[in-house]
């Protein structure tokens, strides 16, 4: 175990707050479909009482009362343990990727990867992305595929890398279809390799990507 200072505390609370801001607005109230190269579809999400796990600082608080009082700009000194389970070092860092996390899935995801049963020295993930620019994997579990585990991407061991083609959301539970196009590589080489895509996205998402397509071809003939 580590100690952490009163000074220490007061020092990644501001950035902590920030990151579940940034988590509550971008991440939280979405379910994300991610389409990778091989035509293949992934779905993630992000949930409130994980937040505190990502940010890998222990507390007095549950998990969900912690990520409430993050939001709410409340999270005190004396919430937080004196002793950590991570080094002030890594728990810093862990929180630098916190306030950029919403990157894995809105960042130019050329930069990122679909990682397939990624490999770590505590855990095996049955999937992660990793954004290669901040240099940050985000893994996931459960059956549900939530996100659960936040690291730096010197662990990379997975039995698949693959690239992204392209990323949509739709409202947390919600049983329609994806409704909104967050990332788009390719909507032709999309086409191509995923010939069911309308059981997954809605009619008039695909219309309006293929409306959008047809007038690139044109302003090129």
């Amino acid at each position: 175990m580590h100690s952490l200072s009163k000074s220490k505390k007061k020092r990644i609370i501001r950035d902590i707050i920030i990151g579940a801001r940034l988590y509550g607005k971008f991440l939280v109230p979405h379910d994300f479909l991610i389409v990778t190269n091989d035509g293949k579809y992934h779905e993630v999400r992000f949930h409130k009482e994980d937040f505190a796990h990502l940010v890998g600082v222990r507390s007095y608080l549950n998990d969900l009362d912690f990520y409430k009082n993050c939001i709410k700009g409340t999270i005190a000194e004396n919430n937080i343990k004196d002793q950590q389970h991570y080094d002030f070092g890594t728990i810093r860092k862990k929180i630098m990727r916190i306030t950029k996390i919403q990157k894995i899935v809105y960042a130019d995801a050329q930069t990122n990867l679909v990682l397939v049963h990624l490999h770590t020295k505590t855990q095996d993930f049955p999937l992660a992305i990793e954004n290669t620019h901040d240099k940050m994997v985000v893994a996931f579990i459960g059956k549900d595929l939530h996100a659960r585990s936040l690291r730096n991407n010197n662990q990379t061991n997975a039995d698949q890398k693959k690239s992204i083609l392209a990323i949509f959301s739709k409202e947390k539970n919600s049983k329609s279809k994806y409704s909104n196009c967050i990332y788009l590589k390719n909507y032709g080489i999309l086409k191509d390799v995923c010939c069911d895509l309308n059981s997954k996205v809605s009619v008039k998402i695909l219309n309006d990507l293929d409306n959008n397509n047809n007038n690139i071809l044109n302003r090129l003939s």
